[in-house]
């Protein structure tokens, strides 16, 4: 159930992200600049790796539930597939718009934006390919409902032939939507935004309601917590972790998107402590600090084992 929280809220992110930023550049558009192509450009890169990583998380966990359902499941022939296209969206969606590169290099490139990958680094392929990311995990999280809960292989596969028509209808309008979006101005291109997300939540409802109609037995006992290879906890360790990581990185860039202003040109910070970190030193406070907390849940969850043993060994 937890993890199904946490899915509904990892779909509304990519479209809220990009709806802000329209708001921001709105208002301000120095501050825009400053988020996707100043100081703060970097962490950005970084945010996005960290989401690439939860998303390959929730995927692998899923897979491993579903590989712990039994031999007789005939779905394991698809996680090669959903694991290509994880990561062909990943790659474009890491990918930055400009490189950090040498004066030569640049001399070299004709450019701080790359002749090739620069055309990846762009809202039109990073909007598509998170969103093309979040139909595989609904794919994965569908699949594993079909895995865990005893459905037939003749009643799962005449629902997985309707799903996989509309799961292939979505991804194509999705892709299709990315490519327009390089043929249009910019202060166009991000309101495809739209579409994308209602695409996206479009074939996640009829997912759910398709396979609610799934009828099967009662969840199957060797797909119970506890029969997991060590593996899947890793997994699922990572996802609360990578989940506390972009809480905090998102965090200090909404924060520190302001500079030296307590509030934006109107209040200025003339304090001598007033500056923007640098994004090594950043990140390594905000790694520290999702490290420190999880050491700290780690440490409470030891103690109240052991206190349950102590109080078990006295009875």
């Amino acid at each position: 159930m937890a993890l199904l929280f946490l899915l509904g809220a990892l779909i509304t992110m990519p479209f809220g992200g990009y709806w802000l930023m329209r708001e921001i550049y709105a208002f301000r558009q120095q501050m825009g600049i400053t988020l996707l192509g100043g100081i703060l450009a970097w962490q950005g890169i970084i945010l996005v790796t960290v989401m690439a990583i939860l998303f390959f998380s929730v995927n692998y966990y899923l897979w491993q539930r579903i590989d712990g359902a039994g031999a007789n499941v005939p779905y394991g022939w698809m996680s090669k597939w959903v694991f290509s296209v994880l990561a062909l969206c990943a790659l474009v969606y890491i990918t930055p718009h400009t490189m950090v590169m040498t004066p030569l290099e640049l001399k070299n490139v004709g450019g701080q934006q790359h002749p090739v990958l620069g055309n990846y680094g762009v809202e039109s392929a990073k909007s598509a390919a998170v969103n093309l990311m979040i139909l595989v995990t609904a794919w994965s999280l569908l699949i594993w409902r079909f895995s865990h809960r005893g459905i037939s292989r003749v009643d799962s596969a005449r629902h997985l032939q309707t799903l996989t028509v509309v799961f292939l209808v979505g991804a194509a309008n999705i892709l299709w939507l990315g490519i327009y979006g390089y043929y249009i101005p910019a202060n166009v291109r991000v309101g495809l935004s739209v579409p994308m997300a209602a695409t996206t939540f479009t074939v996640i409802v009829i997912a759910a309601f398709v396979g609610g109609r799934a009828k099967g037995d009662p969840v199957l006992p060797e797909s119970q917590w506890g029969c997991l290879p060590t593996r899947g906890y890793y997994a699922l360790l990572l996802i609360a972790f990578t989940a506390t990581w972009i809480m905090g990185l998102g965090g200090y860039r909404r924060s520190s998107v302001r500079l030296y202003w307590h509030v934006t040109e109107i209040m200025k910070d003339a304090s001598p402590w007033a500056f923007t970190h640098t994004t090594g030193f950043s990140i390594n406070v905000i790694t520290l600090n999702a490290l420190v907390f999880w050491a700290g849940v780690a440490a409470i969850s030891w103690l109240m084992t052991t206190k349950a043993s102590q109080l078990g060994a006295k009875k």
